[in-house]
């Protein structure tokens, strides 16, 4: 029925939630196999689910937080180089997204503000692959065949 689901489902207290490329991401109940909730937003990776909440990196260069029972849009961070976003990585600061097109971003998980953004200071050619993470570093592969490591900020540094 959706032709062209390619995120990595996961599964969250008997639902499993996955998006088609182009839309939707959608929440499944795996014992009667109905619709939970549908949001019409695509994605390539995997959603983070953090209780009960799921941050999605979309196709359309939009993250979303989302209440994982309801399907409501708790807010919405727009990356303004476009670009498909990849799967969110949580951190003690906030969640980590990377953009096809663009760089890697903080998103404040409370509000969707932008709190922090690598800037390089050359071209990255995008970032495709997902990122890992050990405590505070996190590791990315660049479109250009880089590898990063970098320090994510910490959570009682906000105004940094």
């Amino acid at each position: 029925r959706y032709p062209d689901l390619i995120g990595t489902p996961v599964v969250r207290e008997g639902d499993v939630i996955v998006a088609g490329f182009s839309e939707p991401l959608v929440s499944l109940d795996m014992q009667s196999r109905n619709v939970r909730w549908r949001v019409e937003a695509g994605g390539v990776q995997a959603p983070l689910l953090d209780g009960r909440q799921v941050y999605h990196g979309g196709s359309d260069s939009k993250l979303r937080k989302i209440d994982a029972v309801t399907g409501s849009v708790v807010w919405t961070w727009e990356c303004e180089a476009g670009g498909t976003l990849g799967g969110p990585i949580k951190t003690e600061a906030g969640s980590l997204v990377a953009a096809s097109e663009g760089s890697v971003y903080l998103i404040d998980d409370a509000d969707g503000a932008e709190r922090w953004v690598y800037r390089p200071g050359h071209h990255l050619d995008g970032i495709t692959a997902g990122m890992a993470t050990d405590g505070r570093q996190t590791v990315i592969v660049t479109n250009a065949g880089k590898v990063i490591s970098l320090i994510v900020p910490s959570a009682r540094s906000r105004d940094d």
